[in-house]
């Protein structure tokens, strides 16, 4: 097993279909780097399949407030399908162990009820990728010894309620007061504008009218006197006089998507998000800037920004590593949104879904400060789901 660290800088980009469901990466400058394999907590070795590596690593996980929950930690693939899990009590130290392919995966701890009323799933998501040659990367910047998985406890009976519509233009949110806070704070966000809340009362007076159809974005957290989070409430609602058919869209919305190709086309296996590189490959781009203005004097080309990489894909024979970025494809540029000055990622995706299912492309790519070139060979996409779930070994 070989151990290898990454340097550079990444762009990528927020969205969110519901709260607390996350549907792109956020919107942050990171780097992907090595796990400290082989020490006590993080392990690596190769496991008892063909082609899979045995991956170790201690967590613990911790309730905001007293309180009882049975909890289940997961590893989710790229596809977002159930790969392993195992059931663990709450605030207790367990571990993350399974027989994985070479690709990227999500470390979630949450109630083994999706639907509880009384916890949120923790907030903390681990990602890593491990590569053909057994490389294991964090791609969250998450090093600690043991990683601790808080489940927050909700605050339920938030006004208006999910999906509601306001009792009037000037809305007045509230929620129920919870024991042992000492204040209160939080943002409402209309518009992409947020107002900040913060007080000790269990409500507040939002200072804009919210209009009809708009829609308003707010979550309120309770901090004790340390500034310990107690427990959560977030929500979504809409302005006095919505249309019936916006709700519905919004509710139609609250399932996480994953782009993914057309059925029995050819498939690269990345989750590709829009972004942009310096023409010098040993340029990093400045620190919040995601787009250009369009006509505007620069020296930026699109790119394809490889979020994660499905397990067994041709984009992980080809050597991809999260981070990188597409710049060209068959020695021409990757499709631009003209407005927006970043690259078109459907327009990428229907580029390679046309092409027969063997053909093999050449892909310039950017891995900060390299530009190479790599050939991958494309598979066809399959709606198909991976063998059942592996449970992981008891917490003891």
């Amino acid at each position: 097993m070989v151990n290898a660290s990454r340097s550079g800088r990444h762009a990528s980009i927020i969205s969110f279909c519901a709260p607390g469901l996350i549907c792109c990466i956020a919107c942050t400058i990171a780097s992907a780097a090595v796990l400290p394999v082989g020490s006590s907590t993080v392990q690596l070795k190769p496991g008892k399949a063909a082609g899979t590596f045995h991956f170790v690593r201690d967590a613990q996980a911790t309730l905001s407030m007293d309180g009882k929950c049975e909890l289940v930690a997961s590893f989710i693939d790229a596809r977002r399908n159930l790969v392993a899990s195992t059931a663990i009590e709450n605030q207790h130290d367990f571990t993350f162990e399974a027989d994985l392919r070479p690709g990227t995966y999500w470390m979630t701890v949450s109630p083994t009820d999706a639907s509880s009323a009384d916890f949120w799933p923790s907030n903390l998501v681990l990602r890593i990728h491990i590569d053909k040659d057994g490389n294991l990367y964090t791609l969250d910047g998450e090093h600690s010894d043991k990683p601790d998985f808080v489940i927050v406890k909700r605050i339920n009976g938030v006004v208006p309620g999910e999906l509601a519509t306001a009792d009037k233009s000037q809305p007045t949110l509230s929620w129920p007061a919870v024991h042992g806070a000492s204040f209160y704070e939080g943002a409402v966000i209309v518009l992409g504008r947020p107002e900040r809340i913060h007080g000790r009362d269990p409500q507040f007076l939002a200072s804009h009218d919210l209009l009809p159809d708009q829609e308003c974005n707010w979550s309120i957290r309770a901090l004790d006197h340390n500034g310990k989070t107690l427990a959560e409430g977030r929500g979504t609602f809409f302005g006095q006089g919505t249309k019936p058919a916006i709700i519905s869209q919004a509710r139609a919305n609250q399932k996480c998507i994953v782009t993914r190709p057309p059925a029995g086309g050819s498939y690269l296996g990345i989750r590709p998000l829009p972004a942009w590189a310096d023409k010098s490959p040993t340029k990093t781009p400045p620190i919040g800037e995601f787009s250009i203005p369009p006509g505007s004097d620069t020296d930026f080309i699109p790119g394809i920004k490889v979020s994660e990489i499905d397990s067994g894909s041709a984009a992980i024979d080809a050597g991809l590593l999260p981070d990188d970025v597409i710049v060209a494809m068959n020695d021409h540029p990757v499709p631009a949104d003209p407005k927006e000055g970043l690259a078109d990622v459907q327009a990428f995706m229907r580029q390679i879904s046309t092409l027969a299912p063997g053909s093999q492309i050449k892909l310039k790519v950017r891995r900060f400060p390299k530009e190479f070139t790599v050939t991958a060979t494309l598979a066809r996409f399959s709606e198909a789901k991976p063998d059942a779930p592996a449970t992981m070994p008891s917490a003891p």
